[in-house]
C-alpha cells in the first residue's frame, strides 16, 4: 500500500499499514498525525508497525474474532490510547482482530525511542495514556514511567504477570483475569531482557533487584540462575492490586 506524506499527515484512501516506510527522520521532533474518518479501518491483522507506538485521539472500537468465530467488541473511549508495537493489530496474534472509528478521529504514529522521550518530557501525556498490549519487555519501560500512580513493587508484580500472560498466550486485561493457579505453575521468565529494560526506563539495578527479592520473600515468585518462576499467582496479583 502506498501512503502520500503532506504537511506531516498521511493520507491514503486504505488500511493505514504501511507506517515503517515513512522516513523516520522526517519525524524526529514530531509524530505523525493521520486522519480516520466515521467507521473507517485503523489496523487489521497483518498490519506492519514494528518499532511504533501509535496513540488514537478520538473514540474507536477494537474488535476480536476467536478461532471459534466469536467476536468480541472493546470501545475505547479515552482521548489518548497508546497501541505499542507489535500491539492489537499484530500478525502474530491468534486472533483475526482490526480496529475501527467511531468518530472521526486521529492516529499519531510515533517511532519507539521519540516516544519514550515525549513520555519523559510530558506529564499530561503520561496521565493520559492507557496501554491495551505492548512488546512485552518495552512495556516495563513505559510502565515505569507512570510510577507515580503506583508503588515500583506494585509495577514489577504487574510486568511479571503481563509477561506470563504474554508467554501463555492470555489476552485478557490483567485486572480481569480469572487466575488458575495450574496454568502458570510452569512458566519460566528470562531476567536478562527484564533488568535491560528496567535500566532503560530509569530503575537502577538495586531497586528493581530489591523489589524481586521482596515479591520472592512473600512466596509468590522464584528467582534462579538468571530466570524467575511464579509460585503464587494470586500473591502476585494481590502485590500487583490487580484485585483492587
Amino acid at each position: 500500500m502506498n501512503s502520500i506524506l503532506r504537511n506531516n499527515i498521511i493520507e491514503s484512501s486504505e488500511i493505514f499499514c504501511d507506517v515503517e516506510q515513512v522516513v523516520s527522520d522526517r519525524i524526529i521532533d514530531s509524530s505523525i498525525r493521520v486522519k480516520k474518518s466515521s467507521g473507517e479501518f485503523i489496523f487489521m491483522k497483518g498490519s506492519k508497525a514494528e518499532f511504533f507506538y501509535f496513540i488514537i485521539e478520538g473514540r474507536a472500537k477494537q474488535h476480536l474474532y476467536t478461532l471459534d468465530g466469536e467476536e468480541r467488541i472493546i470501545k475505547l473511549h479515552r482521548s489518548k490510547v497508546l497501541l505499542g508495537v507489535n500491539g492489537f493489530f499484530s500478525s502474530r496474534q491468534r486472533y483475526t482482530t482490526y480496529c475501527s472509528a467511531i468518530d472521526d478521529c486521529y492516529l499519531l504514529a510515533f517511532p519507539r525511542q521519540v516516544f519514550i522521550e515525549q513520555l519523559k518530557k510530558s506529564d499530561r501525556l503520561m496521565n493520559n495514556v492507557l496501554i491495551f498490549l505492548t512488546d512485552a519487555y518495552d512495556r516495563l519501560i513505559v510502565q515505569y514511567y507512570l510510577v507515580q500512580k503506583s508503588s515500583a513493587v506494585c509495577m514489577t508484580a504487574n510486568y511479571i504477570i503481563d509477561l506470563a500472560n504474554s508467554i501463555l498466550g492470555n489476552t485478557c486485561n490483567s485486572s480481569r483475569q480469572c487466575y488458575c493457579k495450574n496454568i502458570y505453575k510452569d512458566v519460566v521468565i528470562d531476567l536478562r531482557p527484564i533488568a535491560i529494560s528496567a535500566q532503560e526506563a530509569g530503575l537502577t539495578r538495586e531497586t528493581f533487584t530489591r523489589n524481586l527479592r521482596f515479591l520472592s520473600d512473600k512466596g509468590s515468585i522464584e528467582v534462579f540462575r538468571g530466570q524467575l518462576k511464579i509460585l503464587d499467582i494470586c500473591a502476585l496479583a494481590a502485590e500487583a492490586k490487580v484485585f483492587e
